[in-house]
């Protein structure tokens, strides 16, 4: 199976500013890319899933709860 085929609304190409989503999920090569997205972008809140701690195979930054940004 090809990643087209398993994952057929992913996005390509697209702008990387879009107004209708509040999370964004990717595949993480290491722990380590799950701290980097923390530090980078503190804004926003920082999760793992698909494994306990260091063995986290997916990274999704969201909108915060108590974010007060542009559109509140």
């Amino acid at each position: 199976m090809e990643a087209e085929e398993a994952l057929q609304d992913l996005v390509y190409g697209g702008e990387l500013y879009r107004d209708d989503l509040n999370k964004v999920s990717f595949i993480l090569k290491n722990y380590q890319g799950h701290l980097d997205s923390k530090a980078a972008f503190p804004v926003l809140k920082a999760g793992t899933w698909g494994g306990k701690g260091e063995h986290a195979l997916i990274c999704d930054l969201g909108v915060k709860e108590d974010y007060q940004g542009a559109y509140h």
